[in-house]
């Protein structure tokens, strides 16, 4: 029966952002009815490390880990660990880099000189 629901909403929907969000439902629905046999990586590290690069609460992941709404805190640390470690530093040689680099002045004539915003950002 969750099978022909799940379906007829897959096929009904167009458009990936919708197929996303109806995903997010699947793997809601069955991890809340299977809790132990049915992990959804993908919802459960995406949730944690969107909120810890967001507020860095270990109560706010750890609240939601005992929901099962995320990973904890601890895996969240060692998942940001890893991915920091196991990237390449290896570069091509007919690899090609560049940069730019820009910056901008905002607010310059203030009659005190308070309150200017610079900026410098690259790509």
């Amino acid at each position: 029966m969750l099978t022909r629901l799940l379906s007829g909403l897959m096929k009904s929907v167009k458009g990936p952002p919708c197929k996303r969000k109806i995903l997010s439902v699947i793997h809601s629905i069955i991890s809340s009815v299977c809790p132990w046999s049915f992990v959804s990586a993908v919802q459960l590290v995406r949730i944690g490390v969107f909120l810890h690069r967001c507020f860095r609460s270990r109560h706010l992941i750890n609240m939601l880990h005992s929901l099962n709404w995320s990973i904890s805190y601890s895996e969240i640390c060692r998942y940001e660990t890893s991915v920091t470690m196991s990237t390449s530093s290896e570069v091509q040689a007919n690899g090609f880099v560049q940069f730019v680099f820009d910056n901008a002045d905002n607010n310059i004539r203030t009659v005190d000189g308070h309150g200017i915003f610079h900026v410098m950002g690259r790509v």
